[in-house]
């Protein structure tokens, strides 16, 4: 018997400070992240940016920012966006038989429909 997949979940939560989730006893409720946080595989020690483009281009290509060319926020009038010859994440696991879906806070370019997640 094949075995199955296991369902890839990624949420980024900006501005988030790890006092800021109730598993760490800080009283403040978070009962769904704490959830996600105990019943799945939980990054507890890892490296982000001050600002949101940087962090998502970094995560998405496992590049240094400097190297995405997505080294500073991506406002929305910007013409600017993660390369799109550059392999994401997202490629890795299609190529490797999963689907892919986005919600949420891009940041990663919208000048052209092919920097938005759902081209």
């Amino acid at each position: 018997i094949a075995k199955k997949k296991p369902h890839i979940i990624m949420v980024v939560m900006d501005d988030l400070g790890s006092n800021d989730l109730g598993l760490h006893g800080t009283g403040i409720h978070t009962p769904n992240s704490d959830s996600l946080a105990q019943e799945g595989i939980y990054l507890d020690n890892y490296y982000v940016l001050p600002y949101c483009s940087p962090t998502r281009a970094s995560l998405m290509s496992s590049k240094y920012p400097i190297h995405t060319g997505v080294a500073h926020p991506l406002p929305a009038d910007s013409t600017a966006g993660l390369p799109l010859d550059l392999e994401t994440l997202p490629d890795l696991l299609k190529r490797g038989g999963y689907q892919t879906h986005a919600v949420g806070k891009w940041h990663l370019g919208y000048s052209k429909w092919e920097y938005t997640p759902s081209f």
